[in-house]
């Protein structure tokens, strides 16, 4: 291993980014939820558990698959048309929705198979404009 490399390695092991805390789970009409509180930069040598770690991730592409669907959703194939859209873009936006949804599965599934409970989707007001 290269000098900077183990350089990094260290640096990284011996510090983490948190809060007071980093999130923070709420009920909100019946669903917990998460908020991202500010963050600041302390030294610690206790990282965070791989379980936030991975409901952190969760919770992101919870936010993610809203976003993409509900602009799915907005908006049909004749709207992206009207726009001057070419039919490619409606359809690649499909496939990355489908694509944040796997991941939805994937982390809800492998949380829950660590016995960790996944963090449920909220409900999100998203306004995505057709530009």
């Amino acid at each position: 291993m290269r000098f900077s490399t183990a350089v990094y390695a260290a640096i990284a092991l011996a510090t983490s980014v948190s809060s007071s805390p980093i999130v923070k789970k709420v009920d909100v009409n019946g669903k917990q939820c998460f908020v991202f509180l500010l963050l600041r930069i302390t030294f610690s040598l206790l990282p965070l558990a791989d379980g936030d770690v991975l409901n952190y991730a969760l919770t992101l592409e919870h936010l993610e698959a809203a976003f993409y669907s509900g602009a799915l959703g907005q908006f049909s194939a004749e709207d992206f048309a009207s726009a001057g859209y070419p039919d490619w873009v409606r359809n690649r936006i499909a496939q990355i929705s489908a694509h944040e949804t796997s991941h939805v599965e994937f982390l809800s599934t492998a949380l829950g198979a660590a016995g960790i409970t996944p963090t449920d989707a909220c409900t999100y007001e998203l306004y995505v404009p057709l530009l």
